[in-house]
């Protein structure tokens, strides 16, 4: 067993305080350590196979967190390119420092500033010697790798980029490589330009080559993809930039915690890494620059620590790497990073990153056995090695569905989602992926219990017999047997807590209730559209208040009905796939009613003709001049809600009668509609309104839709907008948030749409 702890408890007698600080120029007095305390410990001699002797077994006692059950049962972690777990050693670092020498650095003369001082620069030896830097000066503490990246390109970019400059990326770049060099280029008039990846899913740098020129500035691109698992020359792509002037900037945070890394030996200009995905806290990373580089830029922000004279008309500034970090550090977080350098010197990062090829590949070789999975990245080889993760999509399974569903009853947790890298994902041509990720401390086993779980998780969903239309499901007499529902956890985070309950009538006097709830995203088709339209994500389905269990906020989708209708457009696949893929998350309830007394004998929609669904017709409109009163009385009866407020009454026809007539508006009509729903929908107002459009119309369909938690926006707004989507659509596919938004800002650019309100939903 490895016991790294205590390494930073006391002050070694090899560290010597060399100076004390001045109190007129404190970043002056740079308190060099004598190179014996960041030595690296003897590398751990561990087996490089997967066996009992293997590097996971003998490092996993150190991280407390994984000894731990969850629903009573072994947590596997395997989302580690998201964040690393923290071994003892870091702990007790961190807590050692606020517990016996909490000071301020580079200021005060007692003992306790001078002890947190030189603990403080330790650790910045320690970074410095770890990626072997020249000197510990080309260490710059950020807070993560995001805002080191930020620092080059407001401190650098802005300085060196003019227009018509280039700037080289690749479609795999994280957003925190890409969005502020968008920044950058719009304030400079730079552009910049994306290599796409070759047939084997690796970013092509022979395109990357052909790319550079006298005009590239500046390549920005990643050691290792947090998507792909690939792995690029970094040395190579560096003495190309360099061959046509260009400066490159490497995205290390997947490189540096898994595999020995030499700036020195790669040449490189930039280069970002984050502590915590290296087993350090959060809330600290670390930029290297080339010392000439960083004594050339301007300051990235203001404040103390930073400057070397304040004057009341202008200020001089510090050497760096004072100068790039204001105000007060992350002393505590700095020094608990300088333990993990400890800690994983103390392994030897040759060691794990051999031990993680192994594994790599063995979860690589194990998701491609499991049928119906598809993973991203280059298949590994002699010549091809992959990073320990491995991103992939199973065929008909969301890959949010497996991560709840893995986490929930499995206590494996993975990632699902973009990564952070949305250019790269609409480049494979999907929304989003699941992702596992390894460490050193992570086991076969670990591997064979995230399989046999993902197997589970796809025969669960696969064990749902789709429903191809809901006629059919509307047709059958027949009741389901009840599915027992378990308990499970929400995660408020994925935004999309569901409740729903569908109301079906069918053809023959009889009507079901079909009611489940849902916790997680386990309709995630409905969720991907819903969770953009809605400001809210609690969703009801159906008719009945008393299947609602959370009070209606804000206003009800009622008053959009061609958003009603978009929806009711796909909602025929997308309630098959509902229902189809999970249980144990639903609580499913099949309930005989009475028969209904609404059954509308004129209405021409079909309950068992597929062709009628997700559209609804208006019926055959009574004799205009029948008697008022009977004719006003049969309105009241049919109608029974105030616009403006549309409350379903519990009777199906009555509901969809008036979803039917608002969704048949003209663009006139609307418009009139909205003056009268802003002036309190005065009954006459709108009766005479609706005569005008139906007359006494007997309207049915064979469902409807409540939903809560509307974003707040102007009916005609909404309605304008699902217009031109429903036109536009050329397939029968779902409907996506794009569509909606590209739309919407079409429309507002074309001034349809009145620039005094910004919908939440499209900012």
């Amino acid at each position: 067993m490895i016991t790294m702890e205590g390494l930073v408890l006391k002050l070694p007698s090899s560290l010597r305080i060399v100076g004390r600080p001045n109190h007129n120029h404190p970043h002056h007095v740079f308190r060099s350590v004598s190179l014996a305390s960041s030595s690296a410990p003897a590398p751990l001699s561990t087996d490089p196979k997967l066996g009992p002797g293997s590097l996971g077994h003998l490092t996993r006692p150190d991280f407390p967190i994984l000894h731990q059950e969850l629903n009573g049962k072994k947590l596997v972690y395997l989302d580690n390119a998201a964040t690393s777990q923290k071994p003892t050693a870091v702990l007790n670092a961190l807590q050692n420092y606020y517990e016996t020498y909490n000071s301020n650095v580079h200021r005060g003369i007692h003992y306790l500033s001078a002890k947190a001082t030189d603990e403080y620069e330790s650790a910045r030896q320690k970074v410095a010697n770890f990626i072997n830097a020249s000197q510990c000066r080309e260490i710059v503490f950020t807070r993560n790798a995001t805002e080191a990246i930020n620092l080059v390109a407001y401190s650098w970019g802005l300085a060196n980029l003019k227009k018509g400059d280039e700037v080289v990326l690749t479609v795999a770049e994280h957003h925190s490589a890409i969005v502020p060099w968008q920044f950058v280029a719009q304030r400079t008039g730079a552009v910049l330009k994306f290599v796409s990846l070759t047939e084997d899913e690796v970013p092509d740098i022979e395109k990357l080559r052909e790319m550079l020129s006298r005009q590239t500035k500046l390549v920005v691109v990643h050691h290792v993809s947090n998507v792909l698992a690939s792995v690029l020359p970094i040395d190579q792509i560096v003495s190309w930039a360099h061959d046509v002037g260009a400066k490159v900037l490497v995205d290390a945070c997947q490189s540096v915690p898994h595999m020995v890394v030499d700036v020195k030996g790669l040449d490189a200009d930039f280069l970002v890494a984050s502590s915590h995905k290296m087993c350090g806290p959060t809330g600290i990373g670390f930029l290297y620059g080339k010392y000439e580089l960083l004594s050339a830029m301007p300051p990235f922000l203001g404040g103390g620590e930073m400057i070397s004279d304040v004057y009341l008309d202008h200020s001089t500034y510090a050497e760096p790497p004072s100068r790039f970090e204001a105000g007060t550090p992350a002393i505590g977080e700095a020094i608990a990073l300088g333990a993990s350098i400890d800690y994983l010197s103390g392994i030897g990062m040759q060691s794990i990153h051999d031990y993680e090829v192994e594994l790599a590949n063995y979860l690589y070789d194990s998701l491609c056995s499991v049928p119906n999975v598809r993973v991203y990245g280059p298949t590994p080889s002699r010549t091809v090695k992959r990073a320990a993760l491995c991103s992939f999509n199973v065929e008909d399974v969301h890959p949010t569905d497996i991560a709840t569903f893995l986490d929930q009853q499995h206590s494996v947790a993975i990632r699902s989602g973009h990564h952070c890298a949305q250019p790269l994902h609409r480049y494979l041509g999907v929304n989003a992926s699941a992702r596992a990720s390894l460490h050193f401390y992570n086991t076969k086993e670990d591997v064979d219990d995230f399989i046999q779980a993902l197997n589970d998780t796809i025969s669960f969903f696969a064990s749902f017999k789709p429903i191809t239309n809901i006629a059919q499901f509307c047709s059958n007499h027949s009741t389901p047997t009840h599915t027992q529902h378990r308990p499970v956890l929400c995660n408020p985070r994925l935004a999309n807590q569901q409740r729903f309950s569908l109301a079906v009538e069918g053809r023959f006097s009889w009507r079901r209730n079909v009611k489940f709830l849902c916790y997680s995203s386990c309709v995630s088709s409905f969720c991907d559209c819903a969770e953009n339209i809605l400001s809210s994500i609690t969703v009801f389905v159906g008719v009945s208040t008393t299947c609602f269990s959370l009070k209606p906020l804000s206003l009800k989708l009622n008053e959009f009905p061609s958003v009603l209708l978009l929806l009711l457009e796909s909602m025929e696949n997308v309630m098959a796939t509902s229902m189809k893929k999970s249980k144990d998350p639903f609580e499913i309830a099949f309930e005989e009613q009475e028969e209904s007394h609404h059954q509308n004998p004129r209405a021409n929609v079909n309950a068992t003709d597929p062709s009628t669904l997700g559209a609804v017709s208006i019926g055959t409109a009574g004799p205009i001049n029948k008697n008022k009163e009977d004719e006003e009385e049969e309105e009241e009866e049919n109608m029974d809600v105030e616009f403006g407020k549309l409350r379903p009454t519990g009777d199906p026809a009555k509901t969809a009668k008036m979803q039917e007539i608002l969704a048949h508006f003209t663009e006139e009509q609307m418009s009139r509609y909205e003056s009268f729903r802003r002036s309190g929908f005065q009954k006459s107002n709108m009766k005479r309104l609706l005569t005008s459009i139906t007359g006494s119309a007997k309207i049915s369909i064979p469902m409807t839709i409540v939903v809560s938690g509307i974003a707040k926006m102007f009916v005609g707004e909404l309605v304008e907008t699902a217009r031109v989507v429903m036109a536009e659509r050329k397939d029968t596919g779902p409907i996506r948030p794009c569509h909606m938004r590209e739309a919407y800002r079409r429309l507002k650019l074309d001034g349809k749409i009145p620039k005094k309100t910004v919908p939440r939903l499209f900012r």
